[in-house]
């Protein structure tokens, strides 16, 4: 397994799969997705943030991934005004692509704050996505608030990646 490190992580490639670490802790991360350790995820009490996290990710997509913020980043985000404790995301590829983002922040207010904050931008995004010949797909960009969270999905027809790699 090749491991890539920059500055305080490191990533791998393990089996098909995409892993991340802190500096330093890969070779646990090769033997838990190799079954080589014993450590028990589905069942850790460290775990249990991630484990609702990817609850509510978009698993049945071709490629998806969940990420739980640190702490320090999270403090971060709230000093940015758009609070997040984890991101999730999904995309299927069929003959369009269709992707999904679900923000999941601290508290439903937060979450109605950030809807807020996207919907006010997304007449900028659809503009700039039109100028490069993705205003189709800008138009299929939808939001919405379920609680806490924040989602958006988009799909991007055939015909336009096409127009766009051209």
């Amino acid at each position: 397994v090749d491991i890539f490190s920059k500055d305080d992580t490191e990533g791998a490639v393990i089996d098909g799969k995409l892993f991340f670490a802190k500096k330093g802790h890969m070779g646990e991360v090769i033997s838990l997705a190799k079954g080589k350790s014993k450590a028990n995820l589905a069942a850790g009490g460290g775990g249990k943030e991630l484990r609702e996290t990817m609850r509510e990710a978009s698993t049945k997509s071709h490629m998806w991934g969940a990420i739980n913020l640190p702490q320090k980043d999270r403090d971060k985000t709230v000093a940015a005004q758009m609070p997040l404790n984890s991101v999730s995301f999904g995309f299927k590829f069929s003959s369009d692509l269709e992707g999904g983002l679900r923000l999941e922040t601290p508290s439903p207010t937060s979450a109605d704050s950030t809807t807020k904050a996207l919907t006010g931008a997304l007449p900028q995004v659809k503009m700039m996505m039109g100028g490069i010949g993705l205003g189709v797909a800008a138009n299929t960009i939808a939001l919405a608030q379920d609680k806490a969270a924040v989602t958006a999905t988009i799909k991007v027809s055939q015909t336009e990646l096409k127009s766009l790699f051209d």
